[in-house]
């Protein structure tokens, strides 16, 4: 142990004891980042702020102007510089502001809609093969596809690659313990790992 982590260790132990002896909290940590687009920040009867994630000036205006015309609110104020939404309300509409707020958090304030993993995988094939051929892109496709046919027959088990990855690994293993030929029975065990561990010929 060098004498600069030793150091630094001793220190962590003694925050730690005079920390446990005098009762003093650690360091608070920092606020979370806000991820979702809608949140409940405070609550009492009659009386709710939320935070937006994001919120628009104009959108801060067609709220205040369309949500101010609800019967059973009080007052509704938004302001675009922190994101605030505050509505005042009679207690007894508690459920009134319950379905506002959920169509607020799910037609207003929506999250974005991740990419799938088929998604992603396709746009970035389509990305890789922008400068191939058509005849390139056709005869990839068809592996693909091939791949696919495999994988569905196979319950998932097998796909284009791992396939002739263990077709590789069998005939090397055949070669090296029938014809005692290394070299090529190698060359196939490689290309099986080399398969298995990722790399892609389609």
């Amino acid at each position: 142990m060098s004498i600069v982590s030793g150091f630094m260790m001793g220190a962590a132990i003694g925050n730690n004891i005079r920390q446990m002896f005098t009762g003093e909290a650690p360091m608070p940590a920092k606020p979370a980042v806000q991820t979702a687009p809608l949140a409940l920040v405070a609550a009492v009867p009659g009386r709710r702020r939320y935070r937006a994630a994001v919120l628009a000036p104009e959108l801060a205006a067609l709220l205040e102007e369309k949500l101010s015309q609800l019967a059973f609110l009080t007052s509704f104020a938004a302001n675009s510089t922190s994101g605030s939404l505050l509505f005042t309300y009679d207690p007894a509409d508690e459920r009134k502001m319950d379905a506002l707020a959920l169509w607020l958090e799910r037609y207003v304030f929506t999250r974005p809609q991740a990419k799938t993993e088929v998604q992603e995988i396709e746009e970035s094939a389509a990305a890789a093969e922008a400068h191939a051929g058509s005849l390139t892109r056709s005869v990839r496709n068809m592996a693909r596809a091939f791949s696919a046919w495999i994988k569905a027959h196979t319950s998932g088990i097998f796909d284009i690659s791992s396939l002739a990855s263990c077709i590789f690994a069998l005939r090397g293993l055949r070669k090296m313990l029938l014809t005692k030929t290394y070299p090529s029975g190698a060359q196939m065990l490689w290309w099986a790992l080399a398969l298995m561990r990722g790399w892609r010929t389609v």
